[in-house]
């Protein structure tokens, strides 16, 4: 093994490697299944490729914080800084959430249904969208309406022009939908590779566009609407899917 071997450089974190990876996965893949190998030698081959790709995004994404290096972060400021949060534009949850909705956690959002769950949920699409950043909207219960999206959008720039237009909001929203829990893990598992070229893909535009607005923004907001239907729908028994439904 060479050094090169030993000291991979960083730039196979880039989404062009990624790609790179998945196309010879796929045409390596297919190789191997014409030759006349044994099959577990075929599956070894195959896994290690997949593994390297698993790697890469897990170098990539943001590290995870003890509930320790949280606390000491929440202890150490009264306010969260502006590019850490995403307001909710209601101003009393803003203020019990010090901010809005935190970048790099998960927060989950509970209530009887009708109360506006989804409908907050879009909110907070179109709000990012004003800071510059990206969503993706995991919808397992067929609740979002991209009418009801471009009417948020639509009114929120009509009164303040610092939102972004609708075709704007709606360019960076990303839509996966799913019916059952193996749509929804299999979804799940492919999010680190889809967060990584679009989040290079908004970058490589940073660096060629020296001014005007940007057509594709990072990624920093992940919404699934919700876990627990698809749940309900394979798990649940009875009455579940008509309460699904319903």
């Amino acid at each position: 093994m060479n050094n090169d071997d030993a000291q991979p450089s960083r730039s196979i974190c880039t989404s062009n490697n990624v790609k790179q990876m998945r196309i010879f996965t796929i045409q390596r893949h297919s190789n191997i299944q014409s030759l006349r190998f044994p099959h577990s030698y075929r599956r070894v081959i195959t896994d290690e490729c997949k593994e390297l790709i698993r790697r890469i995004c897990a170098t990539c994404r943001p590290k995870s914080k003890t509930a320790k290096e949280l606390l000491s972060c929440q202890q150490s400021s009264s306010a969260l800084s502006p590019n850490s949060t995403i307001p909710s534009d209601v101003s009393l949850l803003d203020k019990c959430l010090r901010g809005g909705f935190r970048i790099g956690t998960v927060t989950e959002i509970v209530g009887r249904s009708g109360v506006g769950k989804t409908q907050l949920a879009m909110q907070l699409c179109v709000v990012a969208a004003r800071l510059n950043f990206g969503s993706i909207f995991v919808d397992t219960e067929k609740k979002l309406s991209m009418e009801r999206l471009n009417e948020i959008a639509n009114q929120r720039h009509r009164m303040n022009m610092n939102y972004k237009s609708a075709n704007n909001v709606l360019n960076n929203v990303t839509i996966h939908r799913l019916s059952s829990t193996s749509e929804l893990l299999l979804a799940i598992s492919k999010l680190d590779e889809e967060i990584i070229l679009r989040n290079e893909q908004s970058e490589e535009e940073v660096s060629v566009a020296s001014h005007g607005e940007l057509d594709k923004y990072p990624v920093k907001l992940l919404i699934v609407d919700s876990i627990a239907a698809p749940t309900r729908r394979d798990f649940g028994g009875g009455d579940a899917p008509k309460r699904v439904a319903a």
